[in-house]
């Protein structure tokens, strides 16, 4: 085998002119991304388009906005044409066009060192610093916001399961003050208390569910309501049926508080 041979087929990997749409392609997005705002953006299509190496924030921005909108009663939008390109574009930095340029100029350095030569200043060279500089902006900062961002979610879904809970459990009050209040207005003659909650019981199914466990304590004119949560051992609500039959006296234990 000829070595000749074999290092120039090493060396020609990529065609001249496939290496100068790359560099054109490159430096076209470059200059888009860098120099669009000042130049077009003036009220146009493009109004809201912006650098940024957190696209994701922006695109979760957006959603945000027009979630609030609708829930304000406002029609339904459209997300302006420049604020789509601001994540599209940034994306495609970010993300695509920053680590090619990285790994290209890696491995152009690579072969210049197989080949015993000494890297230049050259395209290449500003290819991968530039590069470098785009993608580990964007990584280094990413791996902390990821881990927060995990433990967030964590905390938020915890904290959701203790709320359903919490709005199951005081379903269930409403639904025994309800009864409560049946029984009260009812007369004796109808298993009612005639006026008082004395003699009033809990059902076994509206007693314990799966929500959790409620026991009373009826006198004359109010009666006392404690819930405790089957599922967090230390949440409890403790509420009064007053003489009209409403809750009131709120109190809340633990995870409820």
């Amino acid at each position: 085998m000829n070595p000749g041979t074999e290092q120039e087929k090493t060396s020609s990997e990529f065609s001249a002119e496939f290496i100068q749409v790359l560099i054109a392609a490159t430096g076209a997005t470059l200059l888009l991304v860098f120099t669009f705002e000042r130049i077009f953006n003036r009220g146009g299509f493009l109004e809201g388009y912006f650098f940024t190496p957190f696209p994701w924030i922006t695109a979760a921005g957006q959603t945000i906005a027009e979630g609030l909108s609708q829930f304000s009663g406002n029609q339904p939008g459209f997300v302006p044409v420049g604020e789509q390109f601001a994540v599209l574009g940034n994306f495609l930095l970010m993300y695509v066009i920053a680590p090619a340029m990285f790994f290209f100029g890696w491995r152009h350095r690579r072969m210049l060192k197989e080949q015993d030569q000494k890297p230049s200043l050259s395209v290449w060279t500003l290819m991968f610093i530039l590069g470098g500089i785009l993608t580990f902006s964007a990584v280094i900062p990413a791996v902390p916001a990821a881990i927060a961002q995990r433990s967030v979610a964590s905390r938020l879904h915890a904290a959701q399961a203790v709320q359903w809970n919490k709005d199951y459990m005081i379903n269930d009050l409403n639904t025994i003050a309800w009864n409560a209040r049946q029984y009260k207005i009812l007369p004796k003659s109808m298993l009612g208390g005639n006026g008082s909650y004395i003699g009033f019981s809990l059902r076994e199914e509206i007693g314990v569910t799966d929500n959790g466990t409620y026991t009373i304590e009826p006198s004359e004119k109010t009666c006392l309501v404690k819930a405790q949560s089957k599922i967090y051992s230390n949440a409890a609500i403790t509420v009064t049926v007053n003489e009209n039959g409403q809750l009131r006296d709120w109190r809340y234990v633990g995870e409820f508080e």
